[in-house]
């Protein structure tokens, strides 16, 4: 099962190609170190994009398409947020970086998570 993605310079599923390959996201149903996964890097090294844990994001969770002045960046508006790139213990389906979720901001859980970048 591949979901298209089209883009600039491509149009595939993942980066490695147009087939998943689960031995290049953390999908084993626990929590790694990022890196520790045999992955491939993006495109802008950024490694474990997919798998591990869903990855908040600031926005709010609206509906396509994606305009940044219809208050979905506003970090004081209320309303869920969107998560992306599946955890650890979703399938195919969910692990690629163009896949998103809303969640409440208040929840916790261990599949959901952040990534700090410098």
């Amino acid at each position: 099962m591949g979901i298209r993605r089209a883009g600039r310079n491509h149009d595939r599923v993942a980066r490695w190609g147009d087939a998943f390959d689960a031995a290049r996201v953390n999908a084993s149903s626990k929590l790694v170190d990022v890196g520790a996964a045999a992955v491939a890097e993006s495109v802008g090294r950024e490694a474990d994009m997919l798998g591990n844990v869903w990855e908040w994001t600031a926005s709010l969770h609206q509906p396509y398409p994606y305009r940044a002045t219809d208050g979905r960046e506003d970090p004081n508006a209320g309303g869920f947020r969107s998560v992306r790139g599946g955890s650890a213990v979703n399938g195919e389906r969910f692990l690629r970086a163009g896949k998103r979720y809303k969640l409440n901001p208040k929840t916790t859980n261990d599949m959901v998570g952040f990534r700090c970048a410098r």
